[in-house]
């Protein structure tokens, strides 16, 4: 069985009785997180993308576990030069691990701002 948990933002852990992995690991300094990255014991870390947000502490995880950390080509790179084990992927490109198969999809990401002042006409004021 296979069981999919919520750690915060956009971290989440998926794990059977073969295979353990986190999703962008934002642990140590999120304040809605329900975990440390000391407790996380993993094989793998998938991260989507760069931002702090997101890669959070998985290059202290992946020391940690001797976890592989699987990201888009230039992330996993910087993730090797801090001393990770990792494998890069490609936008597009796909793998068959041994938890199962995986393919990197573009994303668009982006910040949403909230204007202070809201008119009924939607125009601004």
């Amino acid at each position: 069985m296979v069981a999919v948990t919520f750690h915060g933002h956009a971290c989440f852990t998926i794990s059977s009785s073969k295979f353990n992995l986190i999703i962008d690991p934002w642990l140590k300094d999120n304040p809605l997180s329900d975990i440390k990255p000391e407790q996380v014991k993993v094989d793998y870390i998938l991260v989507t993308h760069g931002h702090g947000d997101h890669l959070g502490d998985a290059i202290e995880i992946a020391k940690a576990n001797d976890a592989t950390i699987i990201a888009p080509y230039e992330l996993a790179t910087y993730c090797q030069s801090k001393g990770a084990k990792v494998h890069p992927m490609h936008i597009g490109g796909d793998y068959t691990f041994d938890f199962g198969w995986l393919q990197l999809t573009p994303a668009m990401h982006g910040k949403l701002r909230f204007a202070t002042r809201l008119s009924p006409s939607g125009r601004k004021p």
